[in-house]
């Protein structure tokens, strides 16, 4: 699903966005189908790479699965995934890897025009904070990709992405895989 949103977003005006990157698995697997080396656009990689924030994210976003936050966390704040993420994409000119918490680091570093966008946040409040900052950015065929869109345990992020985007007229197709897909208009 990844791929086939990323092929159809190369034909459009506007660069790509993920939203949390971890170790640039799901980035990496899109950069290779799509050639991305060759294309005119910038890919942004963005991520703390630090864990959760805490003006952001608490265990209070995972009601279900006692445990799952700390969990998360210490995998999410693991030494060495920046520099691991930065080896990774060595080899493209066009992949900018922005470390810092979202949604605050969009103020400088977020593209004007977006064409392909995955959020992977695992973090309600981050993530409808990005899309407060990143959604206006999208344009007309544009999609989004949400990671977790369909899985109980992150309910919560649904939750608010839906109240989000119901806000602005949209729903999101919830997918067999779990994943949740946008098509601006």
């Amino acid at each position: 699903m990844l791929a086939w949103a990323a092929q159809h977003a190369l034909s459009l005006d506007g660069d790509f966005v993920e939203c949390g990157v971890f170790k640039g698995d799901r980035a990496s697997l899109l950069a290779k189908v799509t050639d991305f080396g060759r294309q005119r656009k910038t890919f942004y990689l963005y991520d703390s790479f630090a864990g959760f924030s805490p003006d952001y994210s608490s265990a209070d976003d995972f009601p279900d699965s006692p445990g799952f936050f700390d969990f998360a966390h210490k995998l999410f704040s693991e030494p060495g995934l920046f520099e691991e993420v930065t080896r990774r994409f060595s080899a493209y000119p066009n992949v900018r890897i922005v470390r810092g918490v979202l949604p605050d680091v969009l103020a400088e570093t977020a593209p004007d025009k977006i064409s392909f966008m995955h959020m992977d946040l695992n973090s309600p409040r981050a993530s409808v904070a990005c899309l407060e900052v990143l959604f206006d950015r999208m344009i007309p065929g544009g999609m989004i990709i949400f990671d977790d869109y369909g899985w109980y345990a992150y309910r919560r992020e649904k939750e608010l992405a839906d109240v989000f985007m119901a806000a602005r007229g949209y729903q999101i197709l919830e997918l067999p895989t779990g994943q949740g897909l946008l098509l601006k208009r």
